[in-house]
């Protein structure tokens, strides 16, 4: 942490099939994670728009978070016939000397060899588990290296020979060298990630040192998309989450390479690929929705398509004019000549992300030695790509630093990349609880556990209040559809999922096990102030199915759903970071009953977490305002203070006076909110929607009045000339306590008027505030 932000290096290299050199590694990755060997200023490369000197960078800052993305990055180390063939080629001069093949497997065992490694999923954390416990119990004391694990080749036996098997059913030499390497420059950081799909490989380290960081990894997962189902192409995903609040989710890719209008449209729905299949099974939203910042890495293979050649056979001078504008340092004209901005510009794929000018030469086809030569048959192109994505409202929590190539890495046709990031980590929101009373004795706690009816919190002297979360006056454009018309609803879907989905009940689990044929429709569970609500086989609630349509509208209250801000024990449930996804889905059932094999059609994520943040239940802000009165009174009117004239007795002057004489501020109980934005799906846009979404702070009693329990009529008291938005209004203030309503200065609410009303679904439609908030 710098500055109280979250810094990360995210590196990503092509490594051509080819061991890298020490002296290469020791350039892209700096000693031991230190800030100041990367962020130099000047920079060679700076980052367009940031000002910063970096001056303030010193030997002890550290990054928090090194990721490392690696493509073709499967190698044998070369053998001493090797190195010796190596150094009898340099030493040869005027004569074309041609490096003796080396023997290998041949046929069909090379075959399955090949195979194997484009296909077979490797998490190095887990294996280094399985041999460290054998190498403990072995005797042996340390990490193994390259020596031993060459030992089984060599021929030895014991010790190094067992290292070596261990190793064998999930490591390789190529894996053993990278290790090495990597915890050679990074000594002080501890090793989180380390998972390997095909030639694709994932590292990921933490400053393990930093005593106020906690990363915990959530899900680690990989997607093929070469053919054939082979993992020479796809993408890893890794998602991770920092002090429990702000989850963060880095994916590495290679993807299809070549110039041609086909292999681009092939990259873009690799990415889509990706994202949609590299994920739990349990989820429905890809890394790019669920994560607050999601970072994307690789070789992209994105070329360089100048306009005057785009429909032209003239590859030769299409080559030799982008050759051209290298030679000038014309960054501009390569930029927009970009496969990957202009996809980005027309949404062909990772919609929303961002990516910064690449104001360096193209980092493909070079030749391998330091520098930039270009290969001759190849378009410079800027294949290799960081790109990045924030979550709805923390799009100013990301800060580039740093974005540039390693110029003289030699032993790779690809340069490597790397970019530096500043965070900002969500910061910790006010939990909403219930406060205990004081302590009480056994005898007193067990007489009043008997007496309310079991209920843990019956005894609490707060004032409670629950959220509610009312969705009405419903719009969806769909994009492209397909064929049919799809079925669709919409469903409210939380992270954490505590806050909306309802678990069932022991008896619903159990009629779901006798009879299996009922376990993938909705059921309608009821909440226990908000009465029956209909939820899916999953437990998020949901609006009416519509049939065959891709312009679907809901007119008045779709449906409603409590957000739950603590456990039924008290304890308070931590939202900071929470995000709430309206998710459009397409119902697969011909009954229109949602079912467990429905489809997402696209999301949008809301951050539930800013909106708690800033709107807080109304009898916890009377409390604490009260609260802070009476410290006020009590501080003024202590006997000490008549004697005092120092100069905190002066802090209590008339306007502090006139502050206590005014009644508490009113914080309106309901807050609308006006959605208008697109809906997601594996990084594309598929729609858009629109709605309103009211945020209703409601007790007991007034949540029973308005939403009903048995669905018969119910009686509330207020004025019957009164809007809506006036009954919030006053049954917040008729629910506080009397020396509450007196502090409101309101005359006119102790008069009642009592009326019968049903569950009225315009209700929340027609609440407008002042505080309104319009996402366009």
């Amino acid at each position: 942490m710098k500055n109280g932000q979250f810094q990360i290096l995210v590196c990503s290299a092509n490594l051509g099939n080819a061991q890298p050199d020490e002296e290469s590694m020791a350039l892209w990755l700096p000693e031991d994670g230190q800030c100041n060997q990367v962020l130099q200023y000047p920079a060679k490369y700076p980052v367009r728009d940031q000002f910063s000197t970096f001056d303030d960078y010193v030997d002890e800052d550290k990054f928090d978070l090194i990721v490392i993305g690696m493509q073709e990055a499967t190698f044998d180390p070369p053998t001493e016939e090797d190195l010796n063939d190596k150094d009898a080629a340099s030493t040869e001069s005027g004569s074309q000397s041609k490096r003796k093949p080396r023997k290998g497997k041949k046929g069909i065992a090379k075959a399955v060899n090949d195979l194997s490694s484009y296909t077979a999923s490797r998490d190095h954390i887990k294996s280094s588990m399985v041999r460290r416990s054998v190498i403990d119990r072995s005797g042996h004391t340390g990490r193994p290296n390259l020596a031993d694990a060459l030992g089984k080749e060599s021929g030895q036996t014991g010790e190094s020979a067992m290292i070596a098997a261990v190793a064998d059913s999930n490591w390789d030499l190529g894996t053993f060298v990278l290790h090495e390497m990597m915890t050679k420059r990074l000594p002080s950081y501890e090793r989180i990630v380390s998972y390997q799909r095909g030639q694709m490989r994932l590292e990921i380290f933490a400053y393990h040192q930093k005593r106020d960081i906690e990363v915990d990894v959530i899900y680690t997962k990989a997607q093929n998309t070469g053919r054939a189902g082979l993992a020479n192409k796809g993408g890893i995903i890794a998602e991770l989450i920092v002090n429990k609040r702000t989850r963060l989710s880095f994916l590495t890719a290679h993807l299809e390479a070549h110039e041609g209008a086909a292999k681009y449209q092939m990259r873009c729905s690799s990415l889509s690929d990706i994202l949609g299949g590299a994920k739990p099974s349990s989820t429905l939203h890809d890394a790019s929705l669920t994560s607050h910042h999601c970072f994307v890495m690789g070789d992209l293979n994105f070329r360089t398509e100048l306009p005057a050649y785009a429909h032209g056979n003239q590859e030769a001078e299409h080559r030799q004019k982008i050759r051209e504008l290298v030679e000038e340092k014309d960054w501009n004209t390569l930029n927009q000549a970009d496969e990957l901005q202009k996809a980005l510009r027309v949404k062909d794929c990772l919609v929303g992300f961002n990516t910064l000018f690449c104001n360096f030469p193209p980092t493909f086809k070079v030749e391998r030695s330091p520098g930039y030569s270009y290969i001759e048959k190849r378009r410079p192109s800027y294949t290799d790509r960081i790109l990045w994505k924030s979550n709805h409202l923390l799009e100013n929590s990301v800060r580039p630093l740093l974005y540039e190539p390693v110029d003289d890495f030699k032993s790779s046709d690809h340069k490597p990349i790397r970019a530096a990031f500043s965070i900002r980590l969500n910061e910790a929101a006010a939990t909403a609880r219930p406060k205990m009373a004081r302590r009480r004795s056994a005898m007193q706690m067990a007489g009043d556990f008997l007496q309310m009816g079991h209920n843990p919190l019956a005894h609490s002297s707060i004032h409670r209040e629950r959220l509610y979360l009312f969705v009405s006056d419903v719009t969806v454009n769909m994009g492209a559809v397909g064929s049919s018309l799809p079925n669709p609803y919409i469903s409210i879907v939380s992270i954490p999922e505590e806050a909306i989905k309802s678990s069932t009940s022991r008896l619903e689990r159990l009629k779901r096990k006798l009879f299996p044929c009922l376990s993938n429709y909705n059921s309608i569970m009821s909440d226990e102030w908000g009465g029956p609500v209909e939820r899916t086989p999953q437990g998020w609630p949901h609006s009416p199915v519509q049939k065959q349509t891709a312009q679907p509208l809901w007119e008045g209250e779709a449906f409603h759903t409590e957000v739950k801000t603590f456990y039924n024990d008290g304890r308070p449930l931590d939202m900071t970071g929470a995000l709430v996804f309206f998710t459009v889905m397409d119902c697969k059932n011909s009954k229109l009953v949602p079912s467990a094999s429905d489809n997402v059609l696209g999301s949008f994520s809301y951050n539930l977490g800013v909106l708690l943040k800033d709107f807080r239940p109304p009898g916890e802000l009377r409390q604490s305002q009260a609260n802070a009165s009476d410290k006020r009174t009590s501080r003024r009117g202590s006997i000490m203070n008549l004697f005092r004239r120092d100069e905190s007795s002066q802090q209590f002057t008339a306007e502090s006076r006139k502050a206590d004489d005014q009644p508490l501020d009113e914080q309106d109980p309901v807050k609308t909110i006006t959605l208008d934005a697109p809906i997601f799906k594996n990084g594309l846009e598929t729609g858009r929607i629109r709605l309103t979404l009211d945020a209703w702070w409601l007790t007991e009693s007034t949540a029973k009045a308005i939403l009903g329990t048995s669905g018969s009529a119910s009686t509330i008291q207020r004025p019957s000339n009164s809007s809506p938005a006036e009954s919030a209004r006053m049954s917040a203030r008729m629910d506080a306590p009397q020396s509450k309503r007196r502090m409101g200065g309101d005359s006119n609410l102790g008069a009642s008027h009592t009326f019968s009303t049903r569950r009225d679904p315009n209700m929340v439609k027609s609440a407008r505030f002042s505080k309104s908030t319009s996402l366009r």
